[in-house]
């Protein structure tokens, strides 16, 4: 099969792997999309699906589906019907080892049968030289024109794992007719200190934006620090980590990931982290994001998103009025 991937140099959501060397992401990225655009004959992949058989009680849960995760780092659409989910296709934000990327399109082209409501798939494509791609996807219909499940993708040159969608699967949900414009989640103007948003008992304020020069930093990149409090007004105890934040600038444009964590003035690592007991307050939390020139100077937004068992919390901060310090 084949899977097309269009790069586009925007941070990732994690610590990257500085350093990464040799012919360069883009050029290996475009080469490997050259590649796959070229009518040639099939080239060996692995791929691994559920049972097949019948899926679905009814034509309700059958059409066209699309959808996206709640933090926006991915988009998903495809076609349901009782021989099994066609067209699966979509973009994913990936975490790249030199340079990341705001939007990586991915396809699976072979039919994946639906096992009862159910469908998984586990595609493995070669594209240019030694590079390959590995979509990895997993859903069920509820039977009403709803589905959701979980989505990972990989990037491999040599052996070696260079780009992927991060460290835990990401959770998309999509219905017939849907669409997979970001999904938006309301800022709540009930809460204090502003700008925050609050959502099932959990609030995020944020108390500032910094620009923090890094050495490592590409040219015309702006690394921004947002810093941010926590309050935990429900009765679970969960983590702050960093893929539970994304920067979004301007208005309808792809999420950034949180991209590596860079060190602030002080010496103190710009990452969030710490456990968060129920009726607690957090300590000052810090965000990297790295912008372009020009995403530095249009109005930015804080999204955030915390699962517990039982509960779900998502907001999103409006930053418009916060002056980069």
């Amino acid at each position: 099969m084949t899977t097309t991937a269009t790069p586009e140099g925007v941070p990732g959501p994690r610590r990257a792997r500085r350093g990464w060397q040799g012919v360069g992401l883009a050029a290996l990225l475009v080469s490997s999309l050259v590649m796959a655009a070229c009518p040639t004959p099939a080239l060996p992949s692995k791929t691994t699906v559920g049972p097949a058989s019948g899926g679905g009680s009814g034509n309700s849960a059958y059409g066209d589906y699309a959808g996206s995760s709640s933090d926006s780092s991915a988009t998903i659409s495809f076609t349901a019907a009782s021989g099994g989910i066609t067209k699966l296709q979509g973009s994913v934000m990936l975490v790249c080892a030199q340079g990341n990327s705001s939007g990586l399109p991915y396809v699976v082209n072979s039919t994946i049968p639906l096992n009862g409501m159910s469908f998984s798939s586990d595609t493995t494509s070669q594209l240019s030289g030694g590079t390959s791609e590995e979509v990895n996807v997993a859903g069920t219909l509820d039977g009403s024109g709803k589905a959701s499940g979980t989505l990972s993708f990989k990037l491999n040159s040599g052996g070696s794992d260079i780009c992927d969608s991060g460290d835990t699967p990401i959770d998309w949900t999509a219905s017939i007719g849907g669409s997979t414009a970001p999904t938006t989640a309301p800022s709540s103007s009930s809460c204090t200190p502003k700008p925050c948003a609050t959502s099932n008992g959990v609030t995020v304020s944020v108390t500032g934006l910094q620009n923090v020069p890094d050495p490592y930093s590409s040219s015309g990149k702006v690394d921004l620090a947002v810093k941010f409090t926590i309050t935990n007004d429900t009765s679970s105890d969960f983590l702050i980590q960093t893929g539970y934040f994304t920067v979004q600038p301007g208005s309808g444009q792809a999420v950034n990931q949180a991209p590596t964590a860079f060190n602030m003035p002080d010496g103190t690592s710009c990452e969030p982290a710490g456990d968060l007991p129920p009726g607690s307050h957090s300590d000052p939390q810090c965000l990297s994001a790295v912008l372009t020139a020009a995403q530095a100077t249009e109005p930015l937004k804080l999204r955030w998103s915390f699962t517990w068992n039982g509960g779900r919390a998502d907001g999103i901060v409006d930053l418009a009025g916060v002056a980069i310090q």
